[in-house]
């Protein structure tokens, strides 16, 4: 049985035993995939937390010309905790909110090297904050726009191999849409990118490139909101390359790129205002990969909800 490891959730990619350069670059923040179905709608007024569990089984690496490097057995996990408040205020015409995600992780890995460090432990990794969450609604489409930043809260030494985070500010601007595909907004599609830049590493002359991800779905939702089905996607590419002079001798240059695809499932089991709870489980497989690994994913959180309902008016569950 191949020998397995638990590592960080924004692990790039580790090389092969061999001394040839490795086929790949530096790791950006934003993680696959952190939105699927609706992505691009913002939840009625309310406070939201969401515990969430990631594992990620990979398989092999893909090099810059597409070939499959197996690597053994290797799974990431992580579990954070995502808060999302919705406020009933309004900016620029849009629904004011802002997010914190708290992730804890084993281990970060910000480049490939040699063999796998599996970490001392859970710690705490970059913190995510976006202060700035907008949300527009009208009867056929939700608008969605965001302005974030990632702290580097996260223990960092470079060439370290017990590094909880990444050693760098990001600053990660968001948009995105759902599209309602019938009047009774049943059937839906959705799309949110992301763009993330950095700031140089702690106490390096090297900068990651500037990173743009997308991710949404298509599905429907039955039983008078209970049940949301469909299909999900994500998609990142490196936009500009990494830079400075201490940029690592055995990487190769390039932008890589990662495409996933699978199922989601929402349940929502309890629903009784101001309280509204779901379960959400998504698993993806990755493929078209290069300069990048190739596994699937599982992603499961519950949704802990306190509605913000005026007096007098009532909130159908999203």
């Amino acid at each position: 049985m191949a020998r397995r490891h638990h590592v960080g959730l924004t692990l790039i990619v580790v090389v092969t035993t061999n001394a040839r350069p490795a086929p790949a670059q530096l790791a950006g923040e934003h993680p696959l995939i952190a939105y699927g179905l609706k992505s691009g709608s913002q939840p009625p007024p309310g406070a939201y937390l969401a515990p969430t569990f990631f594992d990620w089984d990979v398989g092999h690496i893909k090099d810059r010309d597409g070939t499959e490097l197996p690597i053994g057995g290797l799974s990431v996990r992580s579990l954070s905790f995502f808060t999302w408040v919705v406020t009933p205020k309004k900016l620029l015409g849009g629904t004011y909110g802002f997010q914190v995600v708290v992730p804890l992780v084993s281990s970060q890995l910000e480049f490939p090297q040699v063999g796998l460090q599996t970490g001392s432990g859970l710690g705490l990794s970059d913190v995510y904050v976006q202060p700035i969450n907008l949300g527009w609604h009208s009867e056929r489409l939700d608008y969605m726009a965001g302005l974030a930043f990632y702290a580097p809260t996260g223990s960092y030494e470079p060439g370290g191999t017990d590094n909880k985070g990444l050693g760098m500010w990001s600053f990660e601007l968001s948009g995105g849409a759902t599209f309602y595909i019938d009047p009774k907004q049943q059937f839906h599609f959705s799309a949110l990118g992301f763009y993330e830049i950095h700031t140089n590493k702690q106490d390096q002359d090297l900068k990651v490139g500037n990173m743009m991800t997308v991710e949404g779905g298509l599905g429907g939702t039955f039983l008078k909101g209970a049940v949301t089905v469909g299909g999900v996607y994500g998609a990142q590419w490196k936009i500009t390359d990494d830079s400075g002079t201490d940029f690592p001798s055995n990487l190769l240059p390039g932008h890589n790129y990662s495409y996933t695809a699978g199922p989601e499932a929402t349940f929502t089991g309890f629903y009784k205002p101001p309280w509204i709870a779901s379960l959400t489980a998504r698993y993806l497989w990755d493929f078209g990969a290069k300069s990048s690994f190739e596994g699937q994913r599982l992603i499961v959180f519950a949704t802990i909800g306190r509605l913000h309902i005026p007096p007098g008016s009532a909130v159908a569950p999203q």
